[in-house]
């Protein structure tokens, strides 16, 4: 019989890279899903090497974020350019064939199947002290979690919003709960996948016994209460006010821990043409008060040329192929006190200066080198006040001082208690593009809100902008790639790319 997604077995260009002095942990590589896990240390070996699929180029390192970003009206190609993220940013019929979103599905089924060897083998291992029970249900949770995450990526990009049918019965994605590859697996649908992804990560709470890591580069309970809330937001789209209840609740159960800290307009602030962010955006081991989940670059384990920077810097430091849209350095320089402004530096091309993205600047000598933040906890001040709004019992005050709180820490004006239900939501809306830019939110976001891409004309690139894609369509969801296609009878391709 033909075995289920053998495509994460196949050879592929980009070699991932190494987990190692980040945890302080004997080097294991991405193989470390091989180890034979016979005891409890064994497992937490083998865990590190499911995080270091996260980083690779080919997931959280460069294409779930930059897949994320590079359709919509945020980003623009610069003419010429290297063609990287073409189809994607030029709405093209991609192929089943494969590309960066095939990247996508490989690495993260590749993951899951390690997650699932994690649980299959030290679940039965019977743990001699307290200590050892702690330790083992410590990475029995991440592991629920990380397949929980990787399995809600993967729904993200390869299946269509939750409410595109009435109940959520249109297709989803293939819920892998086993390490097999033996049996062909049907897609379930997307009430189904969703059932599956918060199922995981409600578990992976009962079993954690940690709350915040002393370093985010692992995940603790607030990871997960972040991913819950996440979850349940994009599973609401526009109108189930049960899920935004749930959304609501995981959000505050990060808030009001205390633990993670809006970053001040000091500590946010990127200054100088070339200089790189000691706050915010850190490069190297850091991290800040608003990480909840980082993925860590070090001098030795990094992408270098195929981190998620290079896209984004001028072609001198990087491929200076996506650049922001006129459109989004336009709304933040709006207010011109925003300290999100900082996250911008103008290069001068051939054509004039055109402003580029250095959230992810690196050194003056490693542009490469920088951490990449999954969850801060100014996306959860941004789901509290959405939320709070659109919840079964809307709290208009509640929703203010969620953002609020975001505002005042960016440096622009509050919003007062007068201000009219609408124009609230309207401004938590625009806080959360504005906040999360070039993070791989903005597709998902116009997807589960239901509303297409519309460009307009771009005076840096007016060549390749002003045209849209209307919501409901195809495309939306990425295709499952071909190779799967051809070694799993029982799975289905999205409509629109044939069978």
């Amino acid at each position: 019989m033909k075995k289920i997604l053998t495509i994460i077995i196949i050879s592929f260009s980009l070699v991932l890279t190494s987990c190692t002095d980040w945890l302080d942990l004997k080097p294991y590589s991405s193989e470390s899903d091989q180890v034979a896990i016979t005891e409890i240390k064994d497992g937490q070996i083998a865990l590190l090497g499911v995080y270091d699929y996260l980083r690779s180029p080919s997931f959280y390192g460069r294409e779930a974020i930059a897949c994320g970003d590079a359709g919509t009206p945020d980003v623009v190609q610069k003419i010429p350019n290297s063609n990287r993220y073409s189809i994607v940013y030029n709405w093209q019929n991609p192929q089943p064939g494969g590309s960066y979103y095939s990247d996508i599905f490989i690495i993260a089924y590749r993951a899951i199947d390690a997650a699932n060897k994690i649980i299959r083998n030290i679940e039965p291992i019977e743990p001699a002290t307290d200590d050892d029970k702690q330790v083992k249900n410590q990475i029995l949770g991440e592991t629920y979690f990380l397949r929980s995450l990787l399995h809600f990526e993967v729904m993200k990009y390869f299946a269509q919003a939750y409410n595109y049918t009435a109940n959520g019965d249109h297709l989803g994605i293939v819920y892998m709960l086993e390490p097999t590859q033996s049996d062909d697996h049907a897609r379930l649908n997307a009430k189904e996948s969703f059932e599956h992804i918060i199922a995981d990560a409600k578990e992976a709470l009962t079993l954690m016994n940690v709350v915040k890591k002393e370093e985010p580069f692992t995940a603790g309970k607030a990871a997960v209460n972040a991913l819950l809330a996440r979850v349940y937001l994009y599973k609401a789209c526009t109108s189930s006010a049960a899920d935004f209840d749930e959304a609501l609740k995981y959000a505050k159960d990060v808030i009001n821990t205390n633990e993670y800290k809006l970053a001040t307009p000091e500590e946010y602030a990127i200054s100088g043409t070339d200089e790189f962010s000691s706050k915010m955006w850190l490069p190297a081991a850091g991290f800040s008060s608003e990480s909840i989940f980082t993925l860590p670059y070090t001098a030795t384990e990094r992408n270098y040329t195929n981190h998620i920077s290079r896209i984004y810097l001028d072609d001198v430091r990087g491929y200076g192929d996506l650049l922001p849209s006129n459109e989004i350095v336009a709304l933040i320089a709006s207010n011109p006190t925003d300290v999100r402004n900082t996250i911008f530096y103008n290069y001068a091309y051939t054509a004039g200066d055109v402003p580029c993205v250095r959230k992810f600047f690196g050194t003056a000598d490693n542009w490469d080198l920088c951490n990449i933040n999954i969850f801060r906890i100014s996306e959860l001040y941004l789901i509290a006040a959405e939320s709070a709004l659109k919840c079964s019992s809307p709290d208009k005050n509640a929703a203010i001082g969620y953002i609020n709180a975001l505002r005042y820490n960016r440096n622009v004006s509050t919003l007062d208690s007068n201000t009219p239900n609408e124009d609230v939501l309207n401004t938590v809306m625009l806080e959360r593009r504005k906040e999360l830019c070039f993070e791989g939110h903005r597709l998902a976001d116009l997807k589960r809100l239901n509303l297409g891409v519309v460009r307009g004309q771009d005076s840096n690139n007016a060549g390749n902008q002003n045209y849209g894609v209307a919501y409901p369509d195809y495309r939306f969801a990425y295709p499952i790639p071909e190779h799967e296609m051809n070694v799993n009878d029982l799975i289905d391709q999205n409509p629109g790319y044939g069978n």
